[in-house]
């Protein structure tokens, strides 16, 4: 991994650069990411390069075109990952300033692009979040984790610069952005090596135009750079460890197996007497294309089937599908059946969702306090707040609400409103006023109930 001294003692930065993303792309953590990535996708690459062979009678290996080779992948690990990261983002970021001042200077779309950084996080180990500040009005843009390397202090691991680079597919050249705390450059990297291709601009400035030409006036520097790391984990890796991982192969290469037999067994095969002529190999071709056999005068050729082990398999690929699930700590909702099951239940099976979450709500938390912090010292503010993540519910509703309804006198209005989950968190000041307005045109001194007479 490349330092900032690293890049204070290089020959240039083109050269710094190219060595960088070389050395970057060997890491474990960046291959381990984009492993994680295609088993998100479920792309499982131990089952979509595996091939199966046979031995011929002289012993040379060959690879069998004759035998069934489905290949099929499971979806676990997009369901793991989109569980944790729906279950802590998905009700969005609470900010809890005055008057909401925060979060009317936020990009309109900050809660789904927090949203996106989390799931990069969790399958990359990190994902970025950059920061632009524009009149007091802040955007974001959400880089992978296998598109950023930080460049660190050695000293205080700090970041000090940071490159971002991508591309199109393997023809393309590679884009490269250089992030310094006084701005960003362009270069191109192709097949000649590393180019300048556009001038350093500031994170803050404005264009004057001068003479018909447009000049870039900078507006001063921030304090840091202006881009913050979101890990998934305390490891800061991929939540696709190889131990994760190996269960998920297993789970694969049973089910694939599972119906490579199905398809195998619907065919026969066959007990040879007296045969003679051609060797197996030739009587199998010949089976193939002509489905016929030839055999000698006292010769015989019987056909068998095979009976496959259902049960076996059934209960080897739900021990699996357990195994993954304590695993990666997740919830398998298919324990989750039934209405009779109460609110204590369900919080009894999500405790180890719970429990993994409380380290990413953490790293979470850091990162938008950090975030937030930046934010009002670029823009010189002083604003009082507490960030708070609320994670998506999972319980019995009418319970809820019953309990609710129960202790009513012990709570405020306000924090009744808030504890029922059929009211979503951003109507409740709405609803709080028709309350207030309903009251108010209310005459109690004249009110009367009448009863209701039916004709």
């Amino acid at each position: 991994m490349k330092t900032y001294q690293d890049f204070k003692n290089s020959k240039s930065k083109e050269a710094f650069i190219n060595e960088a993303i070389n050395d970057f792309k060997t890491s474990y953590n960046y291959n381990r990411a984009i492993l994680a990535q295609k088993y998100y996708l479920g792309e499982n690459p131990t089952i979509f390069n595996r091939m199966k062979w046979f031995w011929d009678s002289l012993r040379n290996k060959n690879k069998d075109v004759f035998k069934a080779n489905n290949q099929i992948a499971s979806e676990f690990y997009g369901k793991i990952v989109k569980q944790e990261n729906s279950y802590l983002f998905s009700n969005g970021i609470n900010f809890n300033d005055e008057k909401e001042k925060i979060k009317s200077n936020l990009d309109k779309n900050f809660d789904s692009k927090i949203f996106k950084a989390g799931g990069y996080s969790l399958v990359d180990g990190v994902s970025w979040i950059k920061v632009n500040i524009v009149n007091k009005k802040m955007n974001v843009e959400i880089f992978r984790g296998t598109e950023f390397i930080p460049i660190l202090d050695e000293r205080n691991g700090e970041i000090m610069a940071g490159i971002r680079f991508w591309q199109l597919e393997p023809s393309k050249p590679i884009w490269i952005e250089f992030y310094e705390y006084d701005g960003v450059e362009e270069y191109k990297m192709d097949t000649e090596g590393v180019e300048l291709y556009s001038k350093k601009k500031p994170y803050r400035f404005n264009i004057l135009k001068t003479m018909g030409e447009e000049v870039i006036e900078s507006l001063g520097e921030y304090s840091r750079i202006p881009i913050f790391p979101l890990y998934g984990t305390e490891s800061k890796t991929s939540t696709l460890t190889e131990a994760l991982q190996s269960k998920i192969d297993a789970y694969d290469l049973v089910a694939s197996d599972f119906v490579n037999n199905l398809e195998d067994a619907q065919e026969i095969y066959w007990v040879l007497k007296n045969y003679g002529g051609q060797n197996l190999d030739t009587f199998l071709r010949d089976l193939k294309k002509y489905k016929t056999i030839k055999v000698d005068e006292d010769g015989a050729a019987q056909a068998e089937t095979i009976d496959i082990p259902h049960e076996a398999r059934k209960i080897i690929l739900e021990s699996l599908k357990k195994d993954i699930f304590e695993s990666s700590m997740a919830l398998n909702t298919e324990d989750l059946t039934g209405s009779s099951l109460t609110t204590t239940a369900i919080k009894a099976n999500m405790m180890n969702l719970d429990l993994k979450t409380d380290i990413f709500e953490s790293n979470a938390l850091n990162t938008l306090n950090s975030i937030v912090e930046f934010y009002l010292e670029s823009t010189n503010q002083d604003i009082d707040y507490n960030i708070e993540l609320i994670r998506r519910g999972l319980v019995n509703d009418s319970e809820v609400i019953n309990d609710i309804y129960t202790f009513r006198e012990d709570i405020s209005r306000r924090e009744a409103l808030r504890l029922n989950p059929q009211i979503p968190n951003e109507r409740i000041e709405q609803i709080l006023k028709e309350i207030e307005e309903e009251g108010s045109n209310i005459d109690f001194e004249n009110f009367e109930i009448k009863e209701r007479v039916e004709e």
